[in-house]
């Protein structure tokens, strides 16, 4: 088969098995005439924030500058980063204080993560990762962070707002 009929195949799995965790609607209902300024000003001066970076260590530390934009604009916030057994490592790396959280890609304890996250109710979620990702959606889906932001990439429905992603050519590091 193809890659032309594969990639269709797949959109539709993954759509499906997004709206079968409740993460399709969600967003675009809430989103209506509704600006991302407004959806984050409802946030207040101190929200919580997990951010979800699960995947390489190099990606990691090139995202520590938002870690530093949300310290400076959200001084007294609870901040919490999803990391995966591949990069957390790096975590003393980064340049402001946050709680690291670690995704094991064991069941049990991944559930028991997850569970334990989605009891802290975050005000906000921001999906660091630019590439479409069911890992991803499903932390999305099961942290219950009232606000999530992400890149516009092919699982962007899952997102309340969404920020351009510029092509990798003109902007790679």
């Amino acid at each position: 088969m193809s890659n032309s009929i594969l990639k269709p195949v797949e959109l539709l799995v993954r759509r499906t098995f997004l709206r079968g965790l409740g993460l399709l609607g969600k967003a675009r209902g809430k989103r209506g005439a509704i600006s991302p300024e407004e959806l984050i000003s409802h946030l207040g001066t101190s929200p919580s924030i997990l951010l979800l970076r699960q995947d390489r260590l190099g990606d990691l530390l090139m995202s520590s500058f938002i870690l530093v934009a949300l310290r400076k604009r959200f001084p007294e916030s609870s901040i919490a980063i999803v990391l995966g057994k591949n990069n957390a490592a790096g975590f003393p790396l980064l340049p402001s204080k946050c709680e690291a959280v670690v995704y094991s890609k064991n069941i049990v304890r991944d559930l028991g993560m997850l569970w334990s996250l989605r009891s802290r109710k975050f005000d906000l979620m921001i999906d660091l990762t630019d590439k479409a990702s069911v890992t991803s959606s499903i932390f999305l889906a099961l942290a219950g962070a009232k606000v999530r932001i992400g890149v516009e990439k092919e699982n962007a429905v899952v997102y309340d707002i969404t920020v351009p992603q510029y092509p990798a050519r003109s902007r790679h590091i």
